[in-house]
C-alpha cells in the first residue's frame, strides 16, 4: 500500500499544486504515511499530511489516540461520527508571517489509528469548514484503502 497515491479530489476546490511527496514511516508506531508538500494559488506553503499506524491491539490504539489529543497544541473541533470507532477533528490558525490554517482528523478503528492532516497558507485563512471537509474525505477513502489493504490487521 501506497499512501503516496492518495486521491487528492477532495482538495479540488483549493486548487493546491502538488510539488512533491515524502512517504517517510509514521515515528508512531509500524504503519504508512504520504506527506504531499504543495502551493497554494498565491505561492503560499500547503500540505497534507496521511498516516496509518497499525498497533498489535485495540488498547494499544486507544492509548495511542488518547495521547495524541493529549499533545496537540490544536484546538478541539469535536467528534466525527461515521469514521472508525472514534474520531475527532481538531483546527489551528497561526500567522507566520501569513495567514496559515490547519485541521486534523484523528481517527481509531480496531488497532488501526488514522492522522490526516491538512495545511493551507494564504493571504486570509482558509474556512474550517473547507478544511474539515477535505480532511473528512481524506480520512474516509484512507481508512477503506488501509481496511482493504490490511485485512488482517487485527
Amino acid at each position: 500500500m501506497d499512501l503516496c497515491k492518495t486521491d487528492l479530489a477532495p482538495l479540488a476546490e483549493l486548487k493546491l499544486a502538488p510539488k512533491k511527496t515524502d512517504n517517510t514511516l509514521p515515528l508512531a508506531g509500524p504503519g504508512e504515511a504520504c506527506l504531499f508538500e504543495m502551493t497554494t494559488p498565491s505561492g503560499h506553503i500547503a500540505s497534507l499530511r496521511v498516516e496509518a499506524v497499525a498497533l498489535t491491539s485495540s488498547e494499544d490504539a486507544q492509548r495511542l489516540y488518547r495521547t495524541q489529543h493529549d499533545t496537540t497544541r490544536m484546538k478541539p473541533d469535536g467528534s466525527i461520527s461515521g469514521l472508525g470507532d472514534e474520531a475527532e477533528g481538531f483546527t489551528l490558525e497561526t500567522e507566520p508571517g501569513f495567514k496559515y490554517s490547519e485541521y486534523r482528523v484523528h481517527a481509531r478503528q480496531d488497532n488501526l489509528v488514522l492522522e490526516i492532516w491538512v495545511a493551507v497558507g494564504g493571504n486570509a485563512f482558509t474556512p474550517k469548514q473547507i478544511l474539515a471537509a477535505v480532511a473528512q474525505a481524506v480520512t474516509r477513502t484512507t481508512l477503506a484503502t488501509v481496511s482493504a489493504a490490511w485485512p488482517n490487521r487485527v
